[in-house]
């Protein structure tokens, strides 16, 4: 796998933990300063990638499917150690 595949693959995984606990779209893109349309999207090319539905879009929020929360469990933890690093070092 490529650096910059790897590096897709990070970046998609954490952006599935931040619709875990915004359980929205919207609210996602707007913590990580971009689209709707581009977290839509990002989640439409991970799905086939890992070989399983990730989300149910309702109405009004989005659902992560049981595998999904599985993975989030597991992974979100290490993302927020990654942002404590990052806080302290920058001091943003």
């Amino acid at each position: 796998m490529s650096k910059s595949r790897v590096a897709d693959s990070i970046t998609d995984r954490h952006l599935l933990t931040i619709i875990a606990a915004t359980r929205s779209f919207t609210q996602a893109a707007r913590r990580l300063g971009i689209s709707k349309s581009s977290v839509s999207e990002r989640v439409r090319q991970l799905e086939p990638a890992v070989g399983m539905s990730l989300v149910r879009r309702g109405t009004r929020s989005v659902i992560l499917t049981p595998q999904a929360l599985s993975f989030v469990d597991e992974t979100s933890a290490s993302f927020a150690r990654i942002a404590a690093i990052g806080y302290l070092i920058t001091g943003i």
